[in-house]
């Protein structure tokens, strides 16, 4: 990165960088995480922030490669943002119309479920999954969160895969977290936008 943190100061520490760091991973190599990698990353969702402290969200992990497959595929074809640069090094769906698997053949893939109506549904999901990314870079671990878990969810065959596992009926899919070991290379990073801070003091 081109942050340069003071050194010798509290503000220079592992977990800064970590958060400074942390990359979107969409070429994974074939190869599953191991169970304690994935208790880990598990724990910093499972300990995030939440609204009022309830815990509201559930997660669905699933590392069977043929449901991944089938519900990453159900997830490209509900993919309505069109197509725009995104990275020529770890490309998404946004890039490359031929990725048929939303998820990129991810090994592991974490579904966050929030109560249906709640108002504090995707905050508190979301800050599960960024816990989840950062803890997972932390120890080695490549991830990508995916959005579209409520469309995805809502088919027939993404209601009978929450029902089979135990999701209430009035939760809906918010998030979903794709985790593997990170397979090629990485272009460097996106300039900063300028501008898109404003101090009042």
């Amino acid at each position: 990165m081109d942050i340069k943190i003071p050194s010798g100061t509290t503000l220079n520490n592992a977990t800064i960088q970590t958060i400074l760091d942390v990359r979107s991973v969409r070429k994974y190599r074939n190869e599953q995480i191991s169970d304690a990698e994935l208790e880990v990353i598990m724990q910093c969702g499972l300990r995030s922030a939440s609204a009022g402290g309830c815990q509201a969200p559930l997660f669905l992990v699933c590392q069977n490669h043929d449901v991944n497959l089938m519900i990453g595929r159900i997830s490209k074809q509900a993919y309505r943002e069109g197509f725009y640069p995104v990275s020529k090094s770890q490309p998404s769906i946004a890039d490359n119309d031929s990725i048929e698997n939303a998820f990129y053949d991810a090994p592991t893939v974490v579904t966050i479920f929030t109560p249906i109506g709640w108002s504090y549904a995707m905050p508190d999901a979301t800050v599960a999954a960024t816990n989840m990314t950062v803890g997972a870079w932390s120890i080695g671990v490549g991830s990508c969160f995916i959005s579209r878990a409520k469309e995805t969810f809502n088919t027939v065959e993404g209601k009978r895969l929450a029902r089979e596992n135990g999701i209430p009926d009035d939760y809906e899919g918010a998030l979903h977290v794709c985790l593997g070991y990170p397979e090629g290379t990485f272009g460097p990073s996106k300039p900063q936008r300028e501008e898109r801070m404003v101090l009042v003091r």
